[in-house]
């Protein structure tokens, strides 16, 4: 997967990073430093595939910077585009709370630096009582309940 960063994205980057985000901005450097050491950090190049709707949800994941296309199927095979997600947006999580299928495929629309929360870390994370956790699911929850609003009101004005 990926390509070469030219400035590797380090532990302390990726916290003050994630601190900046609406999953973890009011969470204290401590109990954010415990999250932040359990991601990840992924490179993909631009329209490289991260994941195929269908696929098995193993990881969440935040985009550090870069951008990523959402799209699904419609019932005839048709790809359908979904949405697009850029730098401190978060996506997969669907996959992760209800440990089903991959809902969308999520391309690369450029050179992308991604924050990846495997499952395992996921699930200890929101069974630990880490500060951070609470505040990583509501951000989560808030997300998601943006995205179906802004879907609700697609729909209605077909």
């Amino acid at each position: 997967m990926g390509y070469s960063p030219p400035v590797p994205l380090t532990p302390a980057r990726l916290t003050r990073y994630l601190s900046t985000t609406d999953y973890f901005r009011d969470v204290d450097i401590l109990s954010l430093s415990a999250v932040a050491n359990r991601f990840e950090v992924v490179y993909i190049s631009r329209g490289e595939e991260l994941f195929a709707e269908g696929s098995e949800g193993e990881a969440w994941y935040i985009i550090v910077e870069g951008g990523i296309d959402l799209t699904g199927s419609t019932p005839t095979g048709e790809s359908l585009f979904l949405v697009h997600l850029s730098s401190g947006d978060g996506f997969g999580e669907i996959a992760l709370l209800e440990n089903v299928p991959r809902t969308a495929t999520a391309t690369a629309t450029t050179t992308t630096t991604l924050a990846r929360l495997p499952r395992a870390a996921f699930e200890r994370q929101l069974k630990g009582g880490n500060p951070a956790a609470a505040m990583m699911l509501h951000g989560i929850a808030v997300r998601m309940s943006r995205r179906l609003r802004a879907l609700s009101r697609s729909v209605q004005g077909l």
